[in-house]
């Protein structure tokens, strides 16, 4: 839910920091692309659930810095880094392989809802507070809210938190 509260937004920060003129847009968003998949490359073993808290962890920690960063360039660049943290949802799987919820069907429609309501999310808090600020921040809560559901399903599951 969380990429798609604050995703799209840069296209506005970066549309803006471009003067209208779509390529170096177009370059940033791509750029958000390539660390975001880059992340399942990065991250091999069998912590996947420490990938994922940490990943996550890194991603709220950049949101909430892009939130209150008055640089339209440094907000772009963080974007950018972002994907390392966001990219980490690959793990979702392989956590819930573990902890025997692996239906590839649940997951999908899990990730279909996350990003409905990750826009329904960004629209509202745009409308709300009428500034960009506010859906990066709302990313920020559902990133650190991923994070504690990782520790409720790991601990649920073995008594202990165990993170691989």
């Amino acid at each position: 839910m969380h990429y798609f509260a604050y995703a799209y937004i840069i296209l506005i920060v970066a549309n803006k920091f471009d003067n209208n003129n779509g390529f170096f847009t177009a370059l940033v968003f791509t750029l958000g692309w390539i660390t975001y998949i880059s992340a399942q490359y990065i991250f091999r073993g069998k912590y996947y659930s420490a990938y994922l808290a940490c990943g996550h962890i890194f991603l709220a920690l950049i949101l909430v810095v892009m939130a209150i960063s008055g640089s339209d360039l440094i907000k772009i660049i963080l974007w950018v880094f972002s994907g390392f943290g966001a990219g980490t949802v690959f793990c979702i799987k392989e956590v819930l392989k573990k902890h025997g919820g692996n239906s590839a069907n649940t997951l999908e429609t899990s990730e279909n809802y996350g990003h409905i309501l990750g826009l329904l999310a960004c629209i509202g808090a745009y409308a709300i507070f009428d500034t960009i600020t506010a859906p990066i921040i709302v990313a920020s809560v559902c990133a650190i809210l991923t994070v504690f559901l990782v520790f409720i399903l790991s601990y649920n599951k073995t008594k202990e938190f165990n993170y691989d």
